[in-house]
């Protein structure tokens, strides 16, 4: 059974992690570029909005990558937290 889910009018395959990764790129440039606004006008009055969290679609266009780089035959991103210098005087 595909799990499918339509993103910008795109419908992908949530099974597939690296054609969702080209999609939520690609929806990322469309969201910065103002392909989302709203606009809306009372009279003279004109207003734009653009509601949008960058920062987790960030998060989720890592999780499609690493998902992808593990599925193709890659290893796991690591991030690994560096030891600070502490002097013991």
């Amino acid at each position: 059974m595909t799990n499918n889910v339509v993103i910008g009018g795109i419908t992908v395959d949530m099974d597939d992690p690296c054609s969702l990764a080209t999609v939520l790129k690609a929806h990322r440039l469309t969201v910065i570029a103002g392909g989302t606004v709203t606009m809306s006008q009372h009279g003279e009055t004109r207003m734009q909005f653009s509601a949008a969290n960058l920062n987790a679609l960030d998060r989720e266009i890592a999780k499609a990558e690493d998902a992808c780089t593990q599925s193709t035959g890659g290893r796991k991103a690591r991030f690994a937290m560096r030891a600070g210098f502490r002097r013991i005087a």
